[in-house]
């Protein structure tokens, strides 16, 4: 197997146990992520200037659209982006930046290939290595989604400062773009913004959980900082759940 064809996501021991004792993965609402280029378009829906700014790009592309279309465009984008989820893989193996981002010495790291996604793509998955960019295109994101209908690229787009992470993302897309929120305003930017936080209101930022089948876990692995007991104990749950244990990160020696 290829060194690319695996990937890998470092987490607390808390998830790992969840993922073992519960078989799913827990993915996170985006708009949460801390990197103001993440899910742009969340972060575009929550002032005036900024909604404005995405309306002028639209009505420029194509200035024929109606005012409608255009704001019933915008409500979808907005609709699926608040109901997607997502959680951040890496193609580091085993590397050192990764354990020390993490704060504290109890945390480990599991290896997938990355064909074993596949089977999810009935609960609506996708996964797909993250495009690192210097500064975002809207035109380009609003040209794919106009002409696609597909809004996963809003998501898979980072800055360029965090490529070492070499990241693997998986998004997990809603049912459907339906909401029951009513909005008002008295101008589209109003209106927009007032639409976005009524679905967040409507939808949270709770998790979801994806079903997943442990077996597809190739090795565990946990830090270079763990102690000889957190080793035990991680070792004998990987024996209970009959996943493989490489033991302790060898990276430091």
């Amino acid at each position: 197997m290829n060194a690319k064809d695996k990937v890998y996501r470092y987490m607390s021991y808390a998830e790992f146990l969840d993922i073992i004792r519960f078989n799913r993965l827990t993915l996170k609402y985006p708009g949460i992520w801390p990197d103001k280029l993440e899910a742009l378009f969340l972060k575009h829906f929550e002032g005036d200037d900024n909604v404005k700014k995405v309306i002028e790009i639209f009505q420029n592309k194509y200035p024929s659209l109606p005012l409608d279309d255009v704001k019933s465009n915008l409500q979808i984008i907005s609709a699926v982006l608040i109901k997607m989820r997502c959680q951040c893989w890496t193609h580091k193996e085993d590397d050192l930046v990764m354990w020390n981002e993490r704060s504290g010495s109890e945390f480990v790291r599991i290896a997938v290939a990355k064909k074993s996604f596949d089977k999810y793509r009935k609960c609506r998955l996708v996964h797909r290595a993250v495009n690192y960019v210097e500064k975002v295109d809207l035109n380009k994101l609003l040209d794919h989604f106009a002409n696609e209908r597909i809004v996963t690229e809003f998501v898979l787009i980072k800055k360029s400062i965090f490529k070492y992470e070499d990241e693997y993302r998986l998004v997990l897309l809603p049912k459907d773009h339906s909401f029951e929120t009513h909005s008002y305003g008295n101008s589209l930017p109003e209106f927009l913004c007032r639409h976005f936080h009524g679905l967040r209101s409507q939808f949270g930022l709770i998790d979801s959980h994806l079903d997943f089948d442990i077996h597809d876990i190739k090795d565990v692995k946990i830090s270079p900082y763990a102690t000889d007991d957190f080793s035990k104990l991680v070792e004998a749950d990987c024996k209970q759940y009959n996943v493989k244990y490489s033991g302790m990160s060898a990276i430091l020696e």
